[in-house]
């Protein structure tokens, strides 16, 4: 329709990874597609079974060659510190994360809302009085058996670190800073609030943590 009406506009949507196809996604670029947005999770297929998903890495991985290929930005939407997350599965995620041809990623870190299956499953009530400026997806307040949030910190650098380090990710910035000088300013904010942060983490004594020391967590606060 967007098409036949000769309307000129761009547009980014979200979808998922088993309702894209290469002619479908030749029409969504023609028709003034930019950017898809993936909820790919995880580089573990045993943490996509535990979260309820259908698919699975390897039809993940086709769908973003599909959408890159097609001349369509690829954004990945992961998430660290799920139930059953270990080194194994960071490692997945963190060599998944290096190996498609993704553009741009955001990593949250997992927060059982009061309410959700997942919550119950951990705590066996629905709700509790628990610090809720937290749970925003951008704090860790719960961490896997047999890891820390501390660690849990640590992979999520290295993650964001590993895909923002590829050469291929750097030229596409290079290129948009030089089409669109205003994204310039817009990455030297991010890049100096970063530094700034990791700069008093080290002068604290944090060792480069993004965390507070004795950053509370749902577990320390058990009724």
């Amino acid at each position: 329709m967007l098409l036949d009406s000769g309307l000129k506009m761009t547009w980014t949507c979200t979808a998922r990874v088993d309702t894209v196809k290469p002619e479908v996604l030749a029409i969504m670029k023609q028709a003034g597609c930019w950017e898809i947005s993936f909820g790919l999770e995880t580089g573990s297929n045993e943490l996509l079974q535990k979260m309820d998903k259908a698919a699975r890495v390897e039809a993940s991985e086709l769908a973003v060659k599909w959408t890159a290929d097609a001349g369509i930005r690829v954004k990945g939407l992961f998430m660290l510190g799920y139930p059953g997350e270990d080194g194994t599965t960071i490692q997945a995620t963190k060599d998944f994360v290096r190996r498609i041809p993704m553009t741009i990623m955001n990593l949250t870190k997992f927060t059982p809302y009061p309410g959700s299956p997942v919550y119950r499953d951990l705590y066996g009530t629905n709700i509790r009085d628990d610090h809720w400026e937290k749970m925003n997806g951008m704090n860790f307040v719960w961490a896997p058996e047999g890891m820390s949030i501390e660690e849990l910190d640590r992979h999520y650098q290295e993650i964001l670190l590993s895909f923002y380090r590829r050469p291929s990710v750097g030229h596409y910035y290079l290129k948009l800073t030089l089409q669109y000088p205003t994204h310039f300013f817009r990455l030297a904010r991010f890049l100096l609030g970063y530094a700034g942060a990791k700069l008093r983490s080290v002068l604290s004594g944090r060792g480069g943590l993004l965390i507070r020391s004795n950053e509370p967590n749902l577990d320390s606060m058990k009724h």
